[in-house]
């Protein structure tokens, strides 16, 4: 009772700055070439070449810092692959900027072989930066552990900084599962792979997500804070007959074997939409508000659909929270939260976002009673997808917040921050979002 007491003065401070505060560009982020107010990009040079808008990207933030990661090319097109760059969360500045190629890395020589970037989990107590996805040419899932002070590789996590997984597969997100060790999730052949790694580098404990004629992919995990040692985690369900593909989330539970014996990972409860609840499409990611009303954690699932007669439409869903333990977990949709009286298409169960505007929604955070979500913005039948901010009130209401504006620089004229990643948020309700324009680039709002 302790916990949720404190939960719920923690979410009652919260409260006014998440449901009232009107969010602006923070002027003090700066260094954008474009001259954007709170907008600073991460480029090998300023301004770089070109961008590459659906890239994968992401953002995470510890301390003092933002890390920012993506796909990028200098004014030379001498480099065009993936950046990790390490940014002042209040000025924006780069003091840190690493090209992520396996070539560079293990033997100081560019190659072929690009590090194309999925998520990134910082550990501020160990000074680390865990960083996954998957090697371009050799085709291998790969984990990557720097420190997060230098972003030199730390030779305590494998020996190199380095852990490879198998040929075809590729690291989707990784988790904190406790100061031990973390859980990944990758996709390989069809299947959804849940393996536990220790903070030495070690694999241990794997589980497999599979099902007979089906396709599973993976997008994100997170702990959820109504459970210990319970996971969810987000993405897709291909029907291989039909190839219809659609949202999925899944949760489980970490067992830790007792008295030396073996741990488990195990699937408590599924929603891959087969039947396509939802519609087709995928989950993005995903977040746990605190419902007052039942005092347990819901689920919200946020990313697009093509179920409209657009090429797509955002979408976020919300799972009613439950605290129940063993192989029954109840994951029964919230009909309530949405913002439409009436929804598209047919057993639709909850929301989607007014297919005029919104296309995906790619991240979302809790601030308060509401949460945060970053997303594209369609402005016409055609691309640009601008980068938009919004928030999600506690009944499914969306409301936009910020839309990034184009380039004041008349050299520039016509750029803007397009198909944005995901976002983070701070204890002090500030958003951070990445994106892409003529290379990466990264926005703050405050309240």
């Amino acid at each position: 009772m302790k916990l949720i007491n404190h939960l719920l003065i923690a979410g009652a401070l919260l409260a006014g700055i998440g449901a009232s505060a009107q969010y602006v560009p923070d002027p003090a982020f700066t260094n954008d070439f474009a001259g954007r107010t709170g907008h600073s990009n991460s480029n090998l040079t300023n301004p770089a070449g070109a961008g590459f808008m659906q890239a994968p990207k992401c953002i995470v933030q510890s301390g003092s810092y933002v890390y920012v990661a993506g796909k990028t090319v200098d004014d030379q097109f001498i480099y065009g692959g993936y950046i990790l760059n390490k940014k002042h969360a209040t000025t924006g500045a780069n003091p840190l900027l690493i090209k992520l190629n396996y070539g560079l890395l293990t033997t100081g020589t560019v190659n072929s072989d690009d590090i194309w970037v999925y998520a990134m989990t910082p550990d501020a107590n160990s000074d680390r930066l865990y960083v996954v996805g998957r090697t371009s040419a050799t085709d291998k899932g790969i984990v990557l552990c720097f420190k997060l002070s230098t972003l030199a590789l730390e030779t305590g996590f494998n020996g190199t900084g380095i852990l490879l997984m198998e040929t075809g597969s590729a690291v989707f997100d990784i988790v904190m599962k406790d100061v031990f060790s973390l859980l990944s999730v990758r996709n390989i052949a069809g299947e959804i792979r849940i393996t536990e790694i220790s903070i030495a580098g070690v694999t241990s404990t794997t589980s497999t997500l599979s099902a007979s004629g089906k396709t599973y992919k993976s997008t994100r995990i997170k702990s959820y804070p109504g459970l210990a040692n319970r996971f969810f985690i987000t993405g897709s369900c291909k029907d291989n007959t039909s190839g219809v593909t659609s949202p999925g989330v899944w949760g489980v539970d970490y067992v830790a074997g007792g008295h030396g014996g073996t741990s488990s990972i195990v699937l408590r409860c599924e929603n891959a939409m087969q039947l396509s609840t939802e519609g087709p499409g995928e989950f993005l990611d995903l977040c746990f508000p605190y419902n007052s009303n039942t005092q347990k954690y819901d689920i919200v699932c946020v990313g697009k659909t093509n179920a409209v007669s657009i090429a797509g439409s955002g979408i976020f869903v919300k799972y009613k929270g439950n605290t129940t333990t063993g192989p029954i977990f109840n994951m029964a949709l919230d009909n309530t939260f949405k913002n439409q009286a009436s929804l598209p298409g047919t057993g639709y169960a909850s929301n989607i976002s007014d297919p005029t505007n919104m296309t995906v929604f790619s991240g979302c955070e809790v601030i308060g009673t509401q949460i945060a979500v970053s997303g594209s913005h369609k402005v016409g039948s055609a691309d640009p997808h601008d980068a938009q901010v919004g928030m999600i009130s506690s009944t499914g209401g969306y409301t936009s917040i910020y839309i990034a504006p184009y380039s004041t620089n008349p050299t520039y004229s016509g750029n803007v921050v397009h198909y944005p990643g995901r976002l983070c948020t701070n204890a002090q309700s500030q958003i951070f979002v990445v994106g892409c324009d003529y290379g990466l680039s990264a926005f703050k709002l405050k309240p």
